[in-house]
């Protein structure tokens, strides 16, 4: 069986700090490369680096208490008012035009 880690509700991580965390730990395991490549294109990489490993972390933000609603008695609505009835259509005759010669 594997144990299961107890983590500490923490306050709110911004990506932010997630990502100078993240890019300070990866510069410290690998200081032979930044002999080999230089300075700028070391810092370039493990900023890269850095955004791919927290890519798929989402922010924790602190919870929202919910809302509790009032209960109140719900309406009825009152029997005097009805439905429009639909109208009919009225179709008027029109007299054929008359031709003048």
């Amino acid at each position: 069986m594997t144990a299961k880690q107890i983590t500490e509700n923490k306050k709110a991580i911004t990506k932010k700090t997630l990502l100078l965390e993240v890019s300070l730990q990866i510069s410290t395991a690998v200081l032979a490369l930044r002999e080999k490549l230089g300075e700028k294109k070391f810092d370039k990489r493990v900023k890269k680096a850095a955004k791919l490993l927290i890519e798929g972390i989402k922010e924790t933000a602190p919870k929202k208490v919910a809302k509790t609603k009032v209960v109140s008695t719900p309406k009825v609505p009152s029997p005097s008012k009805k439905a429009a009835s639909p109208k009919k259509k009225v179709i008027k005759a029109v007299e054929p035009k008359k031709v003048t010669n």
